[in-house]
């Protein structure tokens, strides 16, 4: 059995260098850390304070990063919506957005009755709003919800703002 419940970066061989560390390499949205020449992308940047410790941010980051680096100074930004997915003993299961504890959840596609076997959707919402969704077994449905989560530009430095999305709720 192994376990995975996040990562250390390790920067202990940056200790004394001009690069600003805090459990990863400091960046902005933009992937450029305190030395404007050097940028940092994947597991180990915290890019605008955050470090998504996932294998899109590697795949996503370092485009925004290079086209900064060639550039001289912060031209793009980089703020891609937390993403997951995993499966899990013949499910797939699916999560996209910034949650936090004391959202509501609501169910808004299938059941969560694990012997009916349909798999759900469900959204995560803060003051009406949007703020993440989680899926197991509902492939197309998730992925256009995360188009519009994604599609709505965050406002602030988690992206707290959400999305309203168009969700009925669905009798099971």
């Amino acid at each position: 059995v192994v376990v995975g419940i996040g990562a250390a970066p390790t920067t202990d061989w940056l200790a004394g260098s001009p690069l600003a560390v805090d459990a990863g390499v400091l960046c902005d949205d933009g992937c450029v850390t305190s030395l404007p020449q050097v940028v940092a992308v994947g597991d180990v940047a915290r890019v605008g304070g955050v470090r998504a410790e996932h294998w899109t941010s590697a795949t996503e980051q370092p485009r925004v990063a290079v086209r900064n680096l060639l550039a001289g100074h912060m031209v793009e930004s980089v703020r891609p919506l937390p993403y997951f997915w995993s499966d899990q003993y013949g499910s797939r299961v699916q999560f996209a957005g910034r949650r936090r504890p004391d959202d509501t959840v609501r169910v808004v596609e299938g059941t969560t009755d694990v012997t009916d076997g349909s798999g759900f959707l469900a959204v995560y919402e803060r003051a009406g709003r949007t703020t993440a969704v989680l899926a197991v077994d509902r492939a197309r449905p998730f992925m256009k919800a995360r188009r519009g989560l994604a599609a709505e530009r965050p406002s602030g430095p988690a992206g707290e703002r959400g999305v309203d999305l168009v969700t009925e709720p669905v009798r099971a």
